[in-house]
């Protein structure tokens, strides 16, 4: 949802160039002779030939990259400090590139996350002690709607997993109770209350 991929009519000069907005999953197959380059706002991903998801929504800080089979190589386009960085990751490996500081983050995924991402070809979305803030937004791509998190439970830590399919109200209410908050509704806007993460 919320995701434009623009390409060309036909690839030529040696390079495969897509323009990514959003969220998707690539399997890329292998051709050294004409690499598969992908540009998401600040940084662009080129690969080989490999499985990854790219998540890189415009109104979202930061663009994030895992790899599920292969690696992939990661540049950002200098757009801040004209000082181009490239990181390699590999396969159960993330990169996180924060827009604010034009710089990446590379960490080892956990042993799960990276199947995870297959699962949301099908509409499965897997979260494991992800920040509720951050689950909020991806939902707010997925269903196209507004919502609001109280300031004291922005940063609480919450495990979920729904399908895009998924009524949101039976989606948020759980996510809710999870925080010790409630949940409110407005019309076709939903507000998450509380007053600080469980102990």
């Amino acid at each position: 949802p919320s995701t434009v991929l623009e390409y060309p009519s036909a690839f030529g000069g040696g390079t495969r160039e897509v323009k990514l907005s959003g969220e998707a999953f690539f399997e890329v197959a292998h051709d050294a002779r004409n690499p598969f380059i992908i540009t998401s706002d600040n940084i662009q991903t080129k690969v080989l030939g490999t499985s990854f998801n790219i998540q890189a929504y415009h109104n979202q800080k930061k663009i994030a990259v895992m790899v599920v089979t292969g690696k992939v190589k990661l540049s950002n386009l200098g757009a801040m400090h004209d000082k181009i960085e490239n990181v390699e990751i590999a396969a159960n490996q993330k990169a996180v590139f924060d827009k604010n500081t034009d710089r990446f983050i590379k960490e080892d995924a956990d042993t799960v996350a990276a199947p995870n991402m297959l699962k949301r070809k099908e509409g499965e979305f897997v979260y494991k002690n992800e920040r509720l803030q951050k689950l909020i937004d991806d939902l707010q791509e997925y269903f196209g709607v507004n919502i609001q998190v109280a300031r004291e439970i922005r940063e609480c830590k919450v495990t979920a997993n729904f399908y895009v399919t998924d009524d949101l109200q039976d989606t948020l209410e759980p996510i809710a109770i999870s925080v010790n908050g409630d949940l409110q509704k407005n019309n076709n806007e939903f507000f998450i209350n509380g007053k600080g993460c469980p102990e």
